[in-house]
């Protein structure tokens, strides 16, 4: 028997358990203490999220990749120093080198976690922000503060791709005729 995710029902019935165990957790965190109204009704108010909000469906050709992620996380750590660095600059300098620009970035991936952590890993660093994600043909819209050119920019945001795909063991889907042509259709 399998549910409307794809899952076999064992499965799914382990993640919701999973979800509402955790959200056990996270009430008693919250409030501070363990007692037996605070287990019950975090009990109560996780069963209601996760019947609201249905858990995505899983994917199970995710697989992390530990020198991945510590390449990841050192890179990221880098551009965030670095990222941080040039926004205090210009916080503290007389001088206006602001050039903000909108840039309309086509993925590869349309892996949905994937494509969370892509925007997120962009919105964390200072100077950027991930405004829209379209799904139907997955494109970030990204707001730059100090733009020097939009194709560095997408290059910066596919360098983030790969990385995030090689982290978790995905083979970008589109060729590069798919991607220069959305490029085209979704360029500024």
């Amino acid at each position: 028997m399998t549910v409307r995710d794809g899952a076999p029902a064992p499965r799914r019935r382990r993640r919701v358990a999973v979800a509402i165990a955790w959200g056990v957790v996270v009430w008693c965190a919250l409030w501070g203490e363990v007692t037996v109204a605070n287990v019950l009704w975090g009990a109560v108010l996780a069963g209601a999220t996760v019947w609201l909000v249905p858990l995505a469906p899983p994917h199970d050709h995710l697989q992390v990749r530990p020198l991945a992620v510590l390449r990841f996380a050192g890179w990221f750590v880098v551009a965030l120093v670095r990222a941080s660095a040039v926004v205090a600059w210009e916080v503290v300098t007389p001088d206006d080198d602001i050039n903000e620009a909108i840039v309309a970035v086509p993925l590869s991936t349309d892996v949905p976690g994937l494509v969370t952590l892509i925007a997120n890993t962009i919105s964390l660093t200072p100077g950027t922000l991930t405004l829209e994600v379209r799904a139907e043909a997955p494109t970030l819209w990204v707001h730059v503060l100090h733009l020097r050119d939009v194709e560095d920019m997408r290059a910066e945001v596919e360098h983030i791709e790969r990385m995030v795909c090689a982290t978790f063991g995905v083979v970008p889907e589109t060729t590069a005729a798919t991607t220069t042509r959305h490029r085209e259709e979704h360029s500024p």
